[in-house]
């Protein structure tokens, strides 16, 4: 949550907002690509306490990597797209995503290829 008191920012909090008002970002549509991990979560719930600031219309896309080649693996990933939902839709927001639908990925490097030609 953003503090009224910008001396009292945590620091993502105070570098975002001065990246939105140095880029004159006011009223701008961002979309947040929503892994469910601690960065992208920061990122998201810090955008969301400054959307009113600066009217920003934020939306959330996600992408799931399809099916896994391990019960475990494919748990992780369904709960990871409802966690996502979820957090969009608690904070009122739009939620985008796409289902990997091709062979099983299991590298770290397939993974990221399917993610940037999804993104």
């Amino acid at each position: 949550m953003v503090r009224s008191l910008k001396n009292k920012w945590l620091p993502l909090e105070s570098k975002l907002y001065q990246l939105l008002k140095n880029r004159e970002l006011q009223g701008s549509r961002i979309l947040i690509a929503l892994s469910g991990g601690a960065d992208s979560v920061a990122l998201l719930s810090t955008l969301h306490s400054l959307s009113e600031i600066f009217s920003l219309k934020l939306a959330v896309v996600h992408f799931h990597h399809g099916k896994a080649s391990t019960k475990k693996q494919q748990s992780y990933r369904q709960n990871t797209h409802e966690f996502c939902e979820n957090l969009s839709r608690s904070l009122n927001l739009s939620f985008y995503f796409g289902v990997h639908t091709g062979p099983v990925l299991n590298s770290e490097a397939e993974l990221r290829n399917a993610r940037y030609s999804f993104f």
